[in-house]
This record gives C-alpha cells, structure tokens and sequence, in this order.
C-alpha cells in the first residue's frame, strides 16, 4: 500500500474535516455579529456525491465584472485546464522538437545547475508575486520539472522549486490579482497598500528559499521515467517554431487571464474584446459568431484557457506533421497520464467545495472563539484564524470574505496588515495543506510521498512562520 499513500492522507483529511463539523456548532455573521446556529454535520453523501455537485454551477466562486453584473466561475475549470496540459504535453512528446528543446537547455546549464534551479524558483516565485497567475504556471513547470530532473535534482529539490516557489510569491504577493486584487476589493483598501511591507516580506521569503534550495539540494542521477517527458535519441527537428508558438500563447493567456479591473481598476482590456465582439458586416458579426460564446479578455479561467492551449497543441501538430491518429494516440497518453493528477485535486477540493456552498460553517464559529477571545489584539487573532481556516480551504476569495465578516470590528487602519497576514500564512500553509489542490497536483505529478514531502519542508516551515511573524510585530509597531 506504500504507493497510495497520498490516498490515505486525503482520506483521512477528509474524514477529520467531517468529524469536525460533527462536534464543532455552526455559525454565520450578520453584519459584524456572530450568531450560533447549533451543529450542522457535514455526512458521507454530502462528500461522496461531490463530484456530480462540483460540476454544479450552484457551487461556485464569484467573479465582479466592470459593469457590476456577476458572472459564475465553477472551480471545475482548473480541472479542464490541467486536462488540456497534459493534451499538450502528450503532443509535445510525439515532436522529436521538445525533447530537442529540454536536452539543449539541459547541457547548456549543467556545469552551473545550481544557478539555473534557483534561477527557476525564483522567477517562479515572482511570476506569483506579480501575477497570481497560477495556471499558467502550472502549464509550464512540465516543462522546467524535465530539464531540472534531467539535470539529476530530486524530486523533492524539483517539487520546492517550482511549485514551491509559486507558494512562496504568494507569500510576498505583491500585485497578484487572486490575492491583492480581492484584498483590495474586499477589504476596501488601495493596492498599493502596505507595499513596502509586501515588497520587504517578499524580499526576505525568496532569500529564505534560496538558503534552502541550496543547502538541501541534492542531484541523485536516478534514472526514473520523467513524467511527460520522453528522450528522443539524435532528434533533428528544430524547436525554434516550438518556442515562437509557446511564448505567443504563453503571452496571450497571462494578458487575458489576468483580472486587470479587479486589480487596477484598468476596463480598456475589457472594452477591447466587446469592441472586437461588436465588429459586423451588415448585422452578421463576425467575431460573435465564430468563436461562440467567450470569456471576456481579462477573465479568462481554466475554461478558457483549456481550449487555447487546445488550439496551441493542434497548430504544433500541424506545424510537425503529426498525423491525426497520432496526435489522437498522444493526447490520450498526455491525458491518462494527468489523470491522477487531477483525482487528487478534485480531493483536494472536498473542503473548499463544501465550504463554498454553505453560509453557516463551523469555521466561523472558530473565528468568532479567537476575535473575541483575543481582544483588540490584531496579529495573533489573524495569524491563528487564517492558518486554521487555510488548512480546509486555501481559496483565497474565500479566506478573504470570511474573515472580513470576523474583522468587522477591527479598525480599518489595521486592514493593510491583516491583508498581508492572510497572503503570508495562506501561502505558508499552502506548502503542506492537503487540502492545497497544487500542492497536492505536484506531490501526484512527481509521485512523492505527503510523509516524505513533509519530512523535507518542515524546517522552511518553521522558518518561514517564526520570520513572518516577527515581521508581522515589526509591520504594525515599528514601521
């Protein structure tokens, strides 16, 4: 059984959640005040039928478009993202171009493989910081996972350097429209808020990474399979019209991905696609009707971004001369492969899932116990709140609209801080949370044991909170 490992830990995540709402009363807030509404259990069916709930449209995240009307977003939509990646990456593999690409790169960074791991973690972790764009990492660390296990690093070494490193910048997010976005909006804060704090709390986060990829690493020359990745042997096609076709399409959904109005306010992205919406011939129009219905530029999701790349495998495919059954054949092995991957996301979602559909929650029950325990005190309160909340739901929209209803009372001067609280320890419990669905993709993706991961970052953790938290002091009393 050593190989479901990871099945056991989520199982018995999930059954702790459950037994939690078993014992704990529920509770909802009304205009700043918290109100018990008595223990409302969470039963097997509620969990075992989340899968036909999840793909529900009743169950999900909101999104506030420049006009004010509100558009549904199911969380479904990462996983058909990461279905479209694997498509890609299973394409990808019958090019002789990628594997060309990764064993170029491979060799001209191996006298100095140190640098280019902490160069990848931290470009990573700034991408995060200044973005949020999550997916679209996702959609390229297959890519920087094959060249850094060619290089020999473990998995583990791999596993913190990418998808790590994104948790990192997350700590530090600094204009990451998932994170500082609906801070601001929900919180009623300007983004540049507390910048100096989240610049400083990012500068600190990366050189703490750093330390550790370079005492920790470690290359063991394995020669396990890549996940994929395959070797191709002399391969003679050029990846020159591979890295043209990659960069374009990696630039076009991180503009369009990117929530310029829920971070800046800035609508002209928005205007452009109902401008090009708009373009007829006579009354035909044109652009309407060949694409159908789209998410509008700038609120792109999974859904969106799914059918880009999509389009990006099938031009790759024509540009190489992939046959259609071959492409087929591809797919499906890119695919399958992702497969596992995305079983243990939609686990990973139990909590986050179930918490988003309900009103009343145990969780606010717990919050209202350290708000009013606690006194005015700010950072203790936020810090425990957050790191318990994090822990079943590392959606940060909803740690946000949560803890804004417990943090009514707080003084709004201190709303800068508790916004850089939840950022930090969100993004730190997000490093070992079961119930982190990208954490929880890479531990499956690189097949690596939730003990033996934990055993590995225990130590960054205890860094990493003990120098957030004296920031923290020295953000609200000396700064």
């Amino acid at each position: 059984m050593k190989k479901y490992k990871l099945l056991k830990v989520m199982l018995v995540f999930i059954l702790v959640f459950m037994l939690l709402s078993w014992f704990i009363p529920a509770g909802i807030y009304e205009d700043g005040s918290y109100t018990s509404n008595g223990v409302q259990a969470i039963g097997l069916f509620d969990v075992l039928l989340l899968p036909f709930r999840f793909f529900n449209w009743d169950v999900i995240n909101k999104t506030l478009y420049p006009d004010g009307s509100i558009d549904l977003i199911s969380y479904s939509s990462v996983l058909l993202a990461m279905l479209a990646i694997g498509l890609l990456y299973g394409v990808l593999n019958a090019t002789e171009a990628y594997s060309r690409l990764v064993e170029t790169i491979k060799n001209k960074v191996e006298k100095h493989s140190i640098y280019f791991l902490v160069a990848c973690s931290i470009i990573i972790a700034l991408i995060s910081a200044l973005t949020g764009l999550n997916l679209v990492i996702m959609f390229l660390i297959p890519f920087i996972i094959a060249i850094l296990l060619r290089l020999g690093y473990s998995r583990l070494d791999v596993m913190l350097a990418t998808i790590g490193s994104m948790f990192i910048g997350q700590i530090g997010s600094l204009y990451a429209y998932n994170i500082n976005g609906i801070g601001h909006l929900i919180y009623d804060i300007d983004i540049n808020a507390g910048i100096i704090n989240r610049v400083l709390l990012l500068a600190v986060s990366l050189l703490i990474l750093v330390a550790y990829l370079v005492l920790k690493s470690k290359k063991d020359n394995s020669k396990e399979e890549i996940p994929l990745y395959q070797v191709v042997k002399s391969p003679k096609q050029s990846f020159v019209p591979l890295l043209v076709i990659g960069s374009i399409f990696t630039i076009i959904i991180a503009i369009f991905m990117y929530s310029w109005y829920y971070t800046f306010g800035i609508t002209s992205i928005h205007d452009l696609y109902q401008n090009m919406m708009n373009v007829s011939i006579g009354n035909y129009a044109i652009l309407k009707n060949i694409f159908g219905v789209m998410e509008p530029f700038g609120y792109w999701t999974g859904f969106t971004m799914a059918g880009v790349l999509t389009i990006m495998s099938i031009l790759i495919a024509f540009i190489y001369s992939i046959s259609f059954d071959d492409f087929v054949d591809a797919a499906k092995s890119g695919i399958s492969k992702m497969l596992k991957v995305i079983f243990y996301m939609l686990l990973a979602f139990v909590p986050i899932v179930v918490l988003a559909s309900t009103e009343s929650s145990f969780m606010y029950t717990i919050m209202n116990f350290f708000v009013t325990s606690m006194g005015k005190l700010v950072i203790l309160p936020v810090t425990i709140i957050t790191m318990v909340f994090s822990l079943f739901n590392v959606d940060f929209f909803a740690l946000s609209s949560y803890t804004s209803l417990a943090f009514a009372n707080f003084d709004s001067a201190n709303y800068p801080l508790v916004v850089i609280i939840l950022q930090a320890i969100n993004g730190i419990v997000s490093l070992f949370t079961p119930a982190s669905i990208f954490l929880v993709a890479g531990l499956a993706y690189l097949d690596i044991p939730y003990t033996k991961w934990l055993r590995y970052i225990w130590k960054l953790l205890l860094i990493l909170i003990v120098v957030c938290m004296l920031l923290f002091v020295i953000m609200q009393y000396l700064l």
